[in-house]
């Protein structure tokens, strides 16, 4: 019986796909990361593999702004590695690339916002079950009022959320240095710990119900709600 309720596997052929795993990682060893590559490369995907890094559990950054080196493990889980990871993964898997260096002074050229997320929950579930924060953060860069812009969506990992780290994922990881010049909208939905995700992790395991992994799931829901709305010909903005 066809359900529907996951798109065509067959979908993921000739679409880039970024990976990265660092060689001191202690928390997801690189036999896992192995895994899902071959997933991936089993159904023709155009894969970047970043493998060699020496990196612990980390998002790796080349920002000043993150003091922790690129083998220590603890919050809040970005790292300094020398190894621009945003740009990098930009690049591979947004259409065309990055036409345009990255703008450093990102907070001129766009807007970092808190956005509204409980709207995108459907009420048939229990809101605290569904783990998803009450806000979000997007960033909009300024030419994404007059230029059509693309849009990413950043998830965050394990105690990386809104609740943990107020906005650090979204203002330390890189991403909104590319956005601001290269007409790219930055979507950073936010999960919060409940008593089943006492960490604060988006829903690998199942906590959210058996629906978790496919297209009926609270989360994926929601965020698809929330893309819908920026890609929207009435609005690229939620406020």
């Amino acid at each position: 019986m066809t359900t529907r309720t996951i798109a065509n596997p067959a979908n993921i052929k000739s679409q880039p796909v970024y990976l990265f795993s660092g060689t001191k990682d202690t928390e997801v060893v690189q036999g896992v990361m192995d895994k899902a590559q071959g997933y991936y490369k089993h159904f023709g995907a155009n894969i970047k593999y970043n493998n060699n890094l020496a990196a612990e559990h980390s998002f790796p950054t080349d920002l000043a702004a993150n003091k922790n080196p690129c083998d220590f493990f603890g919050p809040p889980y970005i790292n300094n590695c020398g190894y621009d990871a945003a740009g990098d993964l930009l690049n591979h898997i947004v259409p065309g690339g990055m036409k345009n260096q990255r703008d450093m002074n990102w907070q001129s050229a766009g807007t970092l916002s808190l956005f509204d997320q409980t709207e995108f929950v459907d009420p048939l579930y229990v809101y605290d079950t569904s783990s998803l924060d009450t806000l979000g953060y997007v960033y909009i860069p300024n030419s994404c009022q007059t230029n059509t812009c693309k849009v990413h969506v950043a998830i965050h990992g394990c105690h990386q959320g809104r609740a943990t780290l107020d906005s650090t994922y979204a203002t330390n990881t890189g991403y909104l240095e590319w956005a601001a010049s290269n007409d790219l909208i930055i979507l950073f939905p936010q999960v919060k710990a409940n008593d089943l995700n006492p960490k604060g992790c988006w829903d690998f395991w199942g906590y959210t119900g058996v629906d978790y992994a496919s297209n009926l799931a609270v989360q994926t829901s929601a965020i698809k709600g929330m893309v819908d709305r920026l890609t929207s010909a009435k609005s690229n903005s939620f406020l």
